[in-house]
């Protein structure tokens, strides 16, 4: 991790805002070529049946999501119902184009709290986060050896 804290070394991107209508979502198209994998996390208020509801990866050669082609072996379904749920896939060594995104295949009654996507493994650290993506919807810090308040 080249000697930095965590935040120094992944990169945070939006892919999401909420949603709550039955569905098929592509999230922001990401730049993978300068690091090791993707970590996309999506967070549900609630997901309403056992079958349907999922997220999986698409990637391609170009900054537009238009062309981008599904990942094999990259869904992930949500088998259960209830509140506060996640699915998270992790690309790891992507291999097929540089840019890739998430689709959240939503069914009636699901609510998308968003999901972000978490770039790691960056080869030019430190890493500033973007003011499009992180620092506009969220504040963060870094805490160096802190004492107690």
């Amino acid at each position: 991790m080249n000697g930095l804290n965590l935040l120094s070394n992944i990169e945070f991107v939006r892919t999401h805002s909420g949603a709550s209508s039955a569905q098929t979502a592509t999230g922001a198209v990401i730049d993978a070529a300068n690091c090791e994998g993707v970590l996309f996390v999506a967070s549900f208020g609630t997901v309403a049946t056992t079958t349907g509801t999922n997220m999986y990866v698409n990637a391609g050669d170009t900054t537009s999501s238009t062309g981008h082609s599904k990942l094999a072996d990259t869904t992930v379904e949500d088998a259960s119902t209830g509140s506060n749920r996640l699915l998270a896939v992790d690309l790891y060594r992507p291999t097929e184009g540089q840019y890739v995104s998430n689709s959240i295949v939503l069914k009636t009654g699901d609510v998308l709290d968003g999901a972000i996507a978490i770039k790691y493994g960056v080869r030019k650290a430190p890493v500033s986060q973007s003011t499009s993506y992180f620092s506009s919807t969220a504040a963060y810090t870094t805490a160096v050896s802190p004492s107690t308040a």
